[in-house]
């Protein structure tokens, strides 16, 4: 079993008596298929990518003054997959991950990064949901400082 109290003191985020919903958060398709009653991730990660889009945003709205349409490409250029994945693979998301056997064996990169970015989302989410949107908003900021910081320097120099 993986021990995903180790991925809690990671992030610096506890659970407390709700394990299941980091577990749900953490389990892809294929393994919630491949084991009763258990859940899968895909109702947290359409959350979790809603709430990482909003903290992005609402990061931009505050920080530049330039019109809608560049802090929309501001905003995609943080929430793109690619930079997901990198953020996922950067903390080691994917040693948490509860993945079904036929899932594991594909080989496939572009499956690999984007079950690992879906996981992160569906992290997000249930940090949102456990908590509340100021502690998602503080994970957010943090995991995603380094391409943060790029745009500042981009907008400021």
């Amino acid at each position: 079993m993986k021990d995903i109290s180790r991925l809690e003191e990671m992030i610096k985020i506890d659970f407390k008596n709700n394990k299941n919903l980091l577990k749900t958060a953490l389990t892809h398709s294929t393994y919630a298929n491949e084991h009763k009653n258990c859940k899968h991730n895909e109702r947290l990660e359409f959350l979790g990518d809603a709430v990482l889009g909003l903290v992005i945003a609402d990061y931009c709205y505050e920080k530049f003054q330039v019109r809608e349409g560049e802090l929309t490409e501001k905003r995609k250029s943080v929430v793109a997959n690619e930079i997901i994945f990198q953020v996922a693979e950067e903390m080691g998301l994917e040693e948490f991950l509860f993945i079904g056997k036929g899932e594991n064996e594909n080989k496939e990169e572009k499956a690999r990064q984007k079950r690992i970015g879906n996981a992160l989302e569906a992290l997000i989410g249930a940090i949102f949901l456990h908590h509340d949107y100021e502690i998602a908003k503080k994970f957010v900021i943090s995991i995603f400082s380094q391409h943060i910081e790029a745009l500042s320097k981009e907008y400021y120099g």
